[in-house]
């Protein structure tokens, strides 16, 4: 995965596949400024264009027409049934990325978030004491430092990361999260 400017467009590459950006929110949620693009090389210039960037699971995302706060999770888009669900799960609005009708629609419904007390879904971050765990196969895989986990969020942004619960601590530990390596 890297990033790259083309005379100003910026793209995400992932597998060999150009992935155009249509909001800053996205890029920072899969870790990156835009002071991490490289220029793009003629090789990259010549990979094919996918479909727009889609917001990453773990997180918040909703329309600027529609009040529903979605969380993305397994690729899915889930609704919260009410604000208290929200709030009990830890989230915060200031959390919530307003993106596009079509990058949300990009993405299926999957079952609606209603239960409070529910260990959280695929592809959050929570924190339980010191440690930062990423909710991943129903397991708590663990950030080993602070480098692990920087190198897979912008820097020492901890904005998403929300406090473990009783039935997060009841899933058992996975496996220790390696540092991502850019290209």
């Amino acid at each position: 995965m890297r990033l790259i400017n083309d005379s100003g467009t910026y793209y995400l590459i992932q597998n060999g596949v150009r992935h155009g950006i249509t909001n800053i929110g996205l890029l920072t949620s899969y870790g990156f400024r835009l002071s991490d693009a490289k220029v793009a090389t003629a090789a990259d210039k010549a990979l094919p264009n996918g479909d727009i960037l889609l917001p990453p699971d773990g997180i918040l995302a909703k329309t600027a027409s529609d009040k529903t706060v979605w969380l993305i999770s397994a690729s899915q888009r889930r609704g919260f049934t009410s604000a208290s669900v929200f709030i009990a799960l830890g989230f915060k609005f200031s959390q919530v990325l307003v993106i596009t009708a079509p990058e949300l629609s990009k993405l299926s419904q999957g079952a609606n978030l209603d239960n409070p007390n529910s260990a959280h879904p695929e592809g959050v971050d929570i924190r339980d004491g010191p440690s930062i765990y990423w909710i991943h196969n129903n397991k708590r895989d663990p950030y080993p430092s602070l480098q692990v986990y920087n190198s897979w969020r912008v820097p020492n942004d901890f904005s998403r990361v929300v406090p473990a619960n009783a039935a997060d601590r009841n899933l058992p530990l996975g496996d220790l999260i390696v540092a991502r390596v850019l290209q």
